[in-house]
């Protein structure tokens, strides 16, 4: 799914990366984000954030969550997720009362929310399936998030915990 900020249209794909299109259709710039290694290709959509274009690149081996800057397409920051194997999901945005935007990223056993500023991991929570899809969902203050898939069943899953960074 393309993400827009009313005068851009932001899109990603797997063997291309991310690439910006003005209203008109004209490319504006493009971001070689590849190549990926992951058995079912790649599926998590750009999101834009504070003004940052956002997106999670998840995979067998070396994922990432990488924040551009939407004029230009430079990198402001990147975060690497060792602890993550590969997932499908879209991020999503939350701006608690009390704190800092985060990006919520769900991720193979783990949720986890970064700052938008920073890219920092923030928190995480782990229990989760190897194979996330969905993406999160925030009211309330609460974060919802479910998934299943070979290896989340009772007895297989992961540990369950909740930590801060600092912690």
């Amino acid at each position: 799914s393309p993400a827009t900020d009313g005068r851009s249209v932001y899109v990603f794909f797997g063997d291309l990366g991310l690439v910006a299109f003005d209203a008109d259709g004209k490319e504006l710039w493009r971001k070689p984000l590849g190549p990926f290694t992951n058995l079912h290709g790649m599926a998590a959509s750009p999101i834009l954030a504070d003004g940052k274009l956002i997106m999670v690149c998840d995979q067998n081996l070396e994922s990432f969550l990488l924040a551009l800057d939407p004029r230009d397409g430079k990198t402001l920051w990147k975060t690497e997720r060792p602890e993550v194997t590969h997932g499908f999901s879209t991020p999503a945005l939350w701006r608690p009362k009390d704190g800092e935007a985060e990006i919520i990223v769900p991720g193979s056993y783990m949720l986890a929310g970064y700052s938008v500023a920073t890219g920092k991991k923030l928190w995480w929570a782990r229990g989760l399936t190897w194979q996330v899809k969905s993406a999160p969902v925030i009211g309330d203050g609460v974060v919802y998030f479910n998934g299943w898939a070979p290896g989340g069943d009772a007895g297989e899953q992961a540990w369950r915990d909740f930590r801060r960074q600092d912690d």
